[in-house]
């Protein structure tokens, strides 16, 4: 079972893009190098009630995209349960100190081919220890994707 955790600044959108942040879980030594940029992550709510979630895993740390889509209904809590093909999703509440939705994969792609390629932008110094974080992530195909801020990315 892979684990990841989703956190929302707010779990009360309704069809929009946001930015936020993928982390992976490693050693303090490695956890500058463990953290990239998610340029959209999707909340849309349907016409049934449901929401559907969906953003893609960093290229840095798969090397072959990989669309993450889950659907299912927020209580007016914030929390809520979710499901697709990759997995299922369960959201804390709002109020929770930490607001997050855990997310167990049942299956995502990664080429470490494609990863050291990917990692080719970051300066040399940086691109051992995101290799490391990549064959992490691998491993236990565990993560932390937050949203930074509750503005709307178009």
């Amino acid at each position: 079972m892979i684990l990841s955790t989703l956190v929302f600044v707010t779990l009360s959108l309704a069809g929009s893009n946001y930015a936020g942040t993928y982390e992976v879980p490693v050693t303090p030594e490695l956890k500058p190098f463990a953290e990239y940029p998610l340029s959209k992550v999707q909340v849309k709510e349907m016409e049934n009630g449901d929401s559907r979630i969906s953003y893609e895993l960093p290229l840095e740390l798969t090397g072959v995209p990989n669309e993450i889509r889950f659907v299912g209904k927020f209580q007016p809590d914030g929390s809520g349960t979710f499901t697709g093909n990759s997995g299922s999703m369960v959201c804390s509440p709002k109020t929770d100190a930490d607001p997050k939705c855990v997310v167990h994969y049942l299956s995502v792609q990664q080429n470490l081919d494609a990863v050291r390629l990917a990692l080719q932008k970051f300066p040399l110094e940086e691109q051992a220890p995101r290799m490391q974080v990549a064959m992490a992530f691998g491993g236990d195909l565990e993560g932390f994707i937050r949203i930074q801020e509750a503005k709307e990315y178009r």
